[in-house]
């Protein structure tokens, strides 16, 4: 499971332990991935060097933006 512990004494910092022997260890890791690709993806989208790529380089970066954070719903609702 999921245990949240902040590292030394940084309230903006968590510590996860997942353990990956079990199914549900497995597919918090996953969900955690999708977590970590989402936001990633939200903020490209959000920052001013996305306005300046090309509208085909900004599509493609939207649609795998959408696709992660569809990943991240799927998953959470679990």
């Amino acid at each position: 499971s999921l245990t949240p512990g902040g590292s030394q004494g940084d309230p903006t910092t968590t510590a996860v332990t997942l353990d990956l022997r079990t199914d549900v260890g497995l597919l918090n890791f996953v969900y955690l991935n999708e977590q970590v690709e989402s936001a990633f993806y939200n903020a490209a989208v959000a920052s001013a060097a996305f306005r300046t790529l090309s509208a085909e380089e900004q599509e493609i970066i939207a649609d795998i933006r959408a696709v992660e954070n569809v990943h991240r719903e799927a998953l959470a609702a679990r």
